[in-house]
């Protein structure tokens, strides 16, 4: 099942250097979260980076010891919509090729996720071009939007994670119980916490990628 397969991604004792890089992505977007709350942006940068009122007090005094225990689940904290073709498509029709798109406006320190989504869409379209299943594991890639992806240009990874700012935000933000177990685990290290959220976050990246499947196996039980 699929459950099975992304289960025994995450359990692996070998960390590959894909799942290295995740960590550090992972670890990277926890800052961003944690910190997006302290620095101006516009009420719609911030309220797509934005947790539940709770969750985001829990982050808030989280350390970056527990970041880095959450960093570890096995797929992607961040999203960038890659289980929606449709809006890659539109984003890469779009995307114009030109020198400017590489430059930040003057003054601009990549707090409003721009400079941490070039990393992750770099990341993705990566992992598209070598190695499509571990994609689909670490990130939530649809078939579809793969085919998408892996027909990108390189400078268009740049370009559209400045110009579509809006297509990174938390994984699975307003779910009741996904982020209050993960930030249950960063803050205390208990691992029963860590397990549900696994496991949680698991069947939710299922149900993004195959929801036929979830519908089957519903009926089943």
């Amino acid at each position: 099942m699929f459950e099975q397969g992304i289960m025994s991604e995450i359990d692996t004792e070998n960390v590959t250097a894909e799942q290295r890089q995740l960590r550090r992505l992972n670890f990277d977007f926890l800052k961003l979260l944690r910190d997006s709350s302290s620095v101006p942006a516009v009420a719609g940068q911030r309220q797509q980076l934005a947790l539940s009122a709770g969750s985001a007090a829990t982050l808030a005094h989280c350390a970056d010891e527990g970041l880095q225990r959450m960093a570890q689940c096995g797929f992607s904290l961040f999203s960038l919509s890659l289980h929606r073709a449709d809006i890659w498509q539109h984003a890469i029709h779009n995307s114009v090729h030109g020198e400017a798109q590489y430059v930040l406006p003057a003054g601009s320190q990549g707090a409003d996720g721009s400079g941490f989504m070039t990393c992750a869409l770099f990341f993705a379209w990566h992992l598209s071009q070598q190695s499509p299943r571990t994609a689909r594991f670490l990130l939530g890639m649809t078939d579809d939007c793969l085919a998408v992806i892996v027909g990108m240009e390189l400078w268009q990874c740049s370009q559209i994670a400045h110009s579509h700012r809006h297509l990174l935000s938390a994984r699975w933000q307003h779910h009741a119980y996904f982020w209050p177990d993960l930030l249950r685990y960063g803050t205390s290290g208990d691992m029963q916490h860590f397990k549900f959220a696994r496991l949680l976050g698991s069947q939710l990246m299922a149900q993004e990628l195959e929801p036929s499947a979830i519908v089957r196996l519903s009926k089943s039980d």
